[in-house]
């Protein structure tokens, strides 16, 4: 009985004299906890990445956590194109924060097609060294505390990159605001002129069809 006693009275002890975590301390949790999960989203089993999940993985911790529908974002002032493993181009919304008005897009979702509301020209285009991603994204007027996400805009062959994956794993630790998303049909024509200094010349597309055709890409989850 004396040593079930003594025991009772040195439960009641260490959780009475457990002291209470700081505020910072509590932060960091929350932030190692958003991170970790962030970092497993669009991870398969294989460690391979898909878009496909992570978009599924978004839109989940979107309506989870009651935030901004991952489809305003699909086009945003800052866009990284990973054209090749080792062609990375970069290019800007002329008119910031234009994206982010909200009826233009939502009108185009409901028709199914996307709000690609900045037609990128050749002349927008910078190629940037693969190699000096993070360097270029620290020299960039990009506000990390703002509603504007980085767009990084991938062909489906380069997911396994090594200049995507850094890329990626710098921006989860320096909790930059960035949303990844396929190419799209503008985007892959004007880099095609860009490279190999041709006509831009796209009158004769019908864009209303191709942005339907880009749409599922965009959004598998919803077909």
């Amino acid at each position: 009985m004396r040593m079930k006693f003594m025991f009772l009275c040195g439960l009641f002890l260490f959780f009475s004299c457990k002291r209470e975590l700081t505020q910072e301390e509590k932060h960091k949790i929350a932030q190692d906890s958003i991170y970790a999960i962030w970092m497993a989203m669009g991870m398969n089993s294989d460690s391979t990445f898909s878009i496909t999940k992570y978009q599924k993985d978004l839109l989940n911790y979107e309506k989870e956590n009651d935030l901004v529908d991952p489809f305003l974002h699909d086009f945003d002032d800052y866009t990284l194109l990973f054209y090749t493993n080792d062609e990375v181009f970069y290019y800007e919304n002329p008119m910031k924060g234009f994206w982010l008005c909200g009826t233009a897009s939502i009108e185009l979702r409901n028709k199914k097609m996307i709000a690609e509301l900045h037609e990128v020209q050749k002349q927008d285009l910078k190629k940037i060294d693969s190699d000096t991603l993070i360097q270029y994204i620290k020299k960039i007027d990009f506000k990390k505390d703002s509603d504007t996400s980085l767009v990084l805009a991938i062909e489906p062959d380069n997911l396994k990159s090594k200049s995507f994956l850094t890329l990626r794993k710098f921006l989860l630790v320096n909790s930059y605001k960035f949303i990844i998303r396929p190419i799209s049909t503008r985007e892959r024509l004007v880099t095609n002129a860009f490279i190999n200094n041709s006509s831009e010349d796209f009158s004769k597309l019908n864009w209303d069809s191709i942005y339907k055709v880009d749409y599922k890409s965009f959004h598998p989850y919803e077909y």
